[in-house]
């Protein structure tokens, strides 16, 4: 039995694992009902990892839906904070329709910074996030991107919007020849240089921080870049497997800042996923920001191609 087939007979005893995780930093348990109205995941389809909802409606004529996410629940019974932190966790199931109309249920475990998010905020979601994948295996990686950075180099490198919106796809591939071709056409070879520098930083913590502060960014772009710089440095000086890569990305009307994934070995796709929500919380009428992740602990049945 290979490590992720006993990490699997044993889900109940992850789920505790990583509770216990993060009660010890002051997050307090979020538990939610199976069902929700359907508005809430209607309106913020884009938000979510798949938008075929599975839905029935009661007996009061309402239209609800299965959960098929969890942060959308823990924002909207937020207080919105704008001065103040609320800190949750969860262990729930969410439930998913797949392309051949079965469907899922998932168990998750994950995390919720709501309020006055600020770098130690964040920080301590990307230690939680890091240290969760440590529960699974002792080889992992957690990969960082930030938006700011990597939409600012985009624009820089694109003529107009639609140049942009190709720039974007070009870069989520590590498409360098695609990016070539668009720059070549506008003239902006240097900008678009720049972008794939960013999308070609080595691995290593250290040395990738180096090249990015020596990109051409200013004000806002240049203290987002500073930001990951010491928190991308200050997790791997902690000794925890961390790496920059801004192939990852999200829509920007509902993440913004900082973004990231965590794999572990022999498993294709991520097991976790997360960042910063400070979009999706104005999309639902809060102040403040958000930050946080999801662990997928379904997917660790994947392991070399299971």
């Amino acid at each position: 039995m290979n490590d992720y087939a006993a990490i699997m007979d044993s889900t109940e005893r992850i789920m505790y694992s990583l509770r216990a995780l993060y009660f010890s930093y002051g997050y307090r348990r979020y538990r939610m009902d199976k069902f929700e109205d359907y508005d809430l995941y209607g309106k913020n389809r884009d938000f979510l990892v798949s938008d075929r909802l599975i839905t029935f409606t009661d007996g009061s004529g309402r239209l609800k839906a299965l959960k098929p996410d969890v942060t959308l629940s823990v924002l909207r019974n937020s207080h919105g904070l704008s001065d103040g932190i609320e800190k949750y966790c969860y262990n729930e199931s969410v439930y998913r329709m797949g392309p051949d109309g079965s469907f899922h249920e998932i168990p998750q475990s994950g995390i919720e910074c709501i309020g006055s998010v600020d770098e130690a905020c964040i920080a301590e979601v990307l230690l939680l996030a890091a240290k969760s994948l440590a529960v699974l295996s002792a080889e992992y990686v957690l990969s960082l991107s930030e938006l700011t950075v990597l939409f600012a180099l985009i624009s820089a490198a694109a003529a107009d919007e639609k140049d942009r919106a190709l720039l974007f796809k070009a870069a989520a591939k590590r498409s360098l020849g695609e990016i070539d071709e668009i720059a070549s056409a506008s003239g902006k070879i240097a900008q678009a240089l720049a972008l794939k520098t960013l999308l070609t930083l080595p691995s290593d913590p250290k040395e990738a921080m180096q090249l990015l502060l020596q990109l051409p960014l200013a004000g806002a772009e240049r203290l987002a870049a500073e930001r990951f710089s010491r928190l991308i440095l200050g997790l791997s000086e902690a000794g925890l497997r961390v790496e920059p890569d801004f192939t990852i990305s999200g829509d920007t009307s509902y993440y913004n800042g900082i973004v990231f994934k965590g794999f572990l070995k022999d498993v294709p796709n991520s097991v976790l996923s997360g960042g910063q929500y400070g979009g999706l919380m104005r999309s639902m009428g809060l102040q403040g920001e958000a930050a946080g992740f999801a662990v997928y602990l379904d997917r660790l049945s994947e392991a070399g191609g299971a």
